[in-house]
């Protein structure tokens, strides 16, 4: 059951990410449901959806990164409430 759980959460999330406007929250709860969505992909060896959302994480992760990198060099620093 507690499986289930893990994985109906991180459907909800990335489902829930797609409704932000904000880049950096878009990507950080989709992050956080790819991340539950991958670990109920191995605890119930369903390997095509752990790999996609291995995928899905590691995408978010870079995409994070990069625009973080990009606002720093702006010079505008690290903002979570701005665009």
């Amino acid at each position: 059951m507690w499986i289930e759980i893990i994985g109906y959460v991180g459907m909800a999330l990335v489902i829930l990410s797609f409704l932000f406007k904000n880049i950096i929250l878009l990507r950080s709860v989709n992050l956080a449901g790819a991340i539950l969505s991958m670990l109920y992909g191995f605890l119930t060896t369903t390997y095509p959806t752990a790999f996609l959302n291995v995928t899905l994480a590691t995408i978010n992760i870079v995409f994070i990164v990069i625009y973080l990198v990009k606002k720093y060099k702006k010079g505008k620093g690290i903002q979570v409430d701005g665009n």
